[in-house]
């Protein structure tokens, strides 16, 4: 409100000044008769611009802290059964043992999860909020709370249970968002990403939810990325092709899930799997003549969170 009254005020302090000082201010408007419009015009036009600025800024805010946990009730309660008991229950579920649930990949996938609300969420409010503390209070906080308020849930669903470990983990992940936030030269040579493509039985299931995805573990894999194209950023001369290389290590598990069993399998298999890939990041980069610019940070994102393959990888189980 302040923004849009300010032209106003500065209207009347202009006409008060004219009725004091008329002599002086006839004086200036011969020798420039557009000078006083022209300022007040362009006062307008700034708090305009302000204003709609703050408009946008308002409605990214509360996508961020209110659209991205909205949207995590909406899917807890529909893909996980949320609110099913009344009855609190507490989950043990042994890290990435052999014989989890899942082999542990949805201890991957919880820090994988908080690690992406984490540096998003910091994202948009790098660009909203204009206190430093502020990015970093909300955006913590909120994966925070998300992860916490997924256990809560789990906790009353009959099936999961509260766990301490996917707490662990979760925080494992927004540590690791916070270390690389905080220290670019970091940022650069390290990632965490992650592969999805939908397994056979869950395709096949003839009860699945597409908004399950989450927990088809047979078709996801989640890796850590060490990227050649730190060593430009830290002003290394080193071949400029080098900035296109990242070197991959990673998890995943399959047959683990009733997904896997619907079609028979039944195999439980723990996977590491390590390689050389192509850091798409980069391509894209260089559709851009203005590396530095929001389009073409915000067209690179993408790419420093979802892994595409194309490269070399090979896989070992974990007997």
């Amino acid at each position: 409100m302040k923004k849009k009254i300010f032209p106003i005020i500065l209207f009347f302090l202009l006409f008060s000044t004219l009725s004091v000082n008329s002599q002086s201010i006839n004086q200036k408007k011969k020798e420039n008769p557009t000078s006083d419009k022209a300022k007040l015009n362009e006062n307008r036009m700034q708090s305009n611009k302000t204003n709609t600025d703050s408009q946008g800024n308002s409605l990214l805010r509360c996508f961020v802290l209110v659209g991205i946990p909205a949207g995590t009730v909406i899917y807890g309660l529909t893909a996980w059964d949320w609110g099913k008991k009344k009855e609190w229950q507490w989950g043990n579920e042994n890290w990435f043992a052999q014989n989890t649930d899942s082999g542990g990949a949805d201890k991957a996938g919880h820090a994988f999860a908080h690690y992406l609300i984490m540096r998003t969420s910091y994202g948009i409010l790098d660009y909203t909020e204009k206190n430093g503390f502020d990015k970093w209070f909300y955006s913590v906080l909120m994966a925070s709370l998300i992860g916490v308020g997924i256990e809560v849930g789990d906790a009353l669903s009959g099936k999961y249970g509260f766990s301490y470990e996917d707490i662990v983990v979760d925080f494992a992940g927004i540590g690791m968002g916070i270390l690389l936030e905080s220290f670019p030269v970091l940022d650069s040579f390290v990632g965490f990403s992650a592969e999805y493509w939908p397994s056979r039985g869950f395709r096949n299931y003839k009860k699945r939810s597409m908004y399950n995805f989450a927990g088809d573990y047979s078709g996801w894999k989640f890796m850590a990325n060490f990227k050649l194209a730190g060593l430009e950023y830290i002003g290394l001369n080193v071949p400029g092709f080098l900035r296109y290389i990242m070197f991959d290590a990673g998890y995943y598990t399959k047959n683990f899930t009733k997904y896997d069993n619907y079609i028979g399998k039944t195999d439980k298999k723990r996977h590491w799997v390590y390689g050389i890939s192509i850091n798409l990041s980069e391509v894209v980069s260089d559709f851009y003549s203005n590396k530095k610019s929001t389009l073409c940070r915000l067209s690179k994102q993408p790419f420093n969170y979802y892994h595409i393959p194309i490269g070399y990888s090979h896989n070992s189980v974990i007997e």
